[in-house]
Formats: structure tokens, C-alpha cells, sequence
């Protein structure tokens, strides 16, 4: 099945997320964009939870996750793969699971989350991203730590 537009954007997205490429992961954002890591009740499982209005926001959000330890991306699972996408109508929603911390020495969330992109019919840029973590999965979605490895 082809991958459609929207789609085809948030893997770009993943990439770019997975590069630590910041000017690529904003872009696909429309100025006036919310982005809220932790929605519904689940900010308690990741340290990196807020909401972000505003292409600034957003991009002084991600400056600051990268800059929280590069190594990020060494123990994402999900990240520089391809993850379970579907579209409905003006919305892609994209799951999995994840190991992810918040620098590369703190501690991880580890378990199932989702994310919903919304998207304008006039620019295509995304509206909206919704992040959700499940903090009640029978010990999946744990706080635990992680050991990263330092070697080049």
C-alpha cells in the first residue's frame, strides 16, 4: 500500500528525530503548532513532558532534548526504523514501543506509546502532535535505568 503524503512526512520526521537534525524536525511543524509530550495523564512517565505552543517553543524544546545527550538515540528502538502508521482523514497516528531517556545518564521510560500528528488541509504542515506513554501497563512502562554505551 502507497505511503501517503502525511505519512511520508512523519517518517521524514522519525529521521530527522533519529539524526538529531533540528531545523528538519521543526519543519514539518505550522507556526502556530501545539506540541504536548505526556498527554493524557502520561506526563508522569517521561521527564521531557510539556506542552510547546508556537514553532519557538517547539524548537527550543527539541534544541534541548538533543542537547540533554546525543546518545539519545543509541537506546530509542523505534527511531531510524519504520513504526506502525495509520491514517484517518487529517490525522496519522503512529505507535510502538519505545526505550527512551530523557540524557543519555538518567532514567528511561521503557513500554508502548502513541502519537497523534494533526495536520491543516491548506499548508499540510502539522497542527498538532499529541504524545501519549502508558504509565499503567502491568510494569512495562517502568522508570528504569539504562546503561548506555559509551564507546564510539
Amino acid at each position: 500500500m502507497p505511503v501517503s503524503v502525511h505519512e511520508q512526512r512523519v517518517l521524514q520526521w522519525y529521521q530527522a528525530f533519529s539524526n538529531l537534525d533540528l531545523d528538519e524536525v521543526v519543519s514539518i511543524f505550522a507556526p502556530d503548532a501545539v506540541v504536548t509530550y505526556g498527554s493524557g495523564a502520561s506526563d508522569t512517565a517521561i521527564e521531557y513532558s510539556g506542552q510547546f505552543i508556537g514553532i519557538d517553543e517547539i524548537r527550543q524544546y527539541f534544541a534541548k532534548r538533543f542537547a540533554k545527550g546525543a546518545r539519545v538515540t543509541d537506546i530509542r528502538e523505534l527511531c531510524g526504523r519504520v513504526p506502525t502508521l495509520i491514517e484517518f482523514g487529517r490525522w496519522v497516528i503512529s505507535f510502538g514501543q519505545i526505550v527512551d531517556a530523557p540524557s543519555a545518564y538518567g532514567n528511561a521510560y521503557r513500554g508502548p506509546f502513541m502519537q497523534v500528528w494533526s495536520f491543516s488541509a491548506a499548508s499540510g504542515l502539522v497542527t498538532s502532535l499529541d504524545a501519549f506513554f502508558d504509565v499503567d501497563s502491568s510494569g512495562v512502562s517502568e522508570n528504569l535505568p539504562v546503561q548506555v554505551d559509551e564507546t564510539p
